[in-house]
């Protein structure tokens, strides 16, 4: 009888330890399961890129943007800027009202630059072409955020492009020019 004690003893010891082992190995798979879920796991998705290149290129190569359109043939040019209707200032921020058409909700800010082939600003008719921007104001506010590398909901980010493309003057000779477009969106 004693014999059978000291096993009972010895085995419910075993089964003490053991089970310990385990409990530690399952914490252990567990934190390791926990930490594969959280790192593969999309939780968000970064569409600014992608978002701000659609922005881009809708406004410079649809009819609604600033790309010149032919009316008499009914054709678009992409690339090629008729500069009358660039150095109007409210017909260009018309458009880019069509074309970001948030109504009130500021959900973007747009700036344009025309420039030479050497950087300086355009000029048309002896009087530079400035550059236009959508939202101004908001633009003025968000590009000091962009430009700062602020991360968080309340910060913005830039994403500016260079473009060659063909100027169109009065009398349609064509001119190579650089148009600086600079996109930014607010976190959020």
């Amino acid at each position: 009888m004693n014999k059978l004690f000291k096993n009972k003893k010895a085995f419910e010891y075993d089964v003490m330890i053991t089970a310990f082992y385990r409990l530690i190995v399952l914490f252990i798979v567990g934190f390791f399961l926990i930490i594969l879920v959280k790192t593969y796991v999309v939780t968000s998705v970064e569409t600014f890129e992608i978002e701000s290149e659609l922005f881009i290129y809708d406004f410079v190569y649809s009819t609604n943007g600033i790309s010149y359109y032919d009316e008499n043939l009914q054709r678009l040019y992409p690339g090629v800027i008729d500069i009358t209707k660039f150095s109007d200032k409210s017909l260009i921020e018309e458009k880019l009202a069509i074309a970001f058409n948030y109504s009130d909700i500021s959900a973007v800010a747009v700036n344009l630059t025309l420039k030479h082939t050497n950087g300086t600003i355009y000029n048309h008719n002896n009087a530079e072409v400035h550059s236009v921007s959508y939202h101004e104001e908001w633009y003025e506010r968000w590009v000091v955020l962009a430009r700062s590398s602020l991360p968080g909901l309340g910060s913005t980010k830039e994403k500016s492009k260079v473009m060659y493309v063909l100027v169109r003057n009065e009398d349609g000779q064509m001119q190579n020019a650089i148009l600086d477009i600079s996109v930014i969106l607010p976190n959020s």
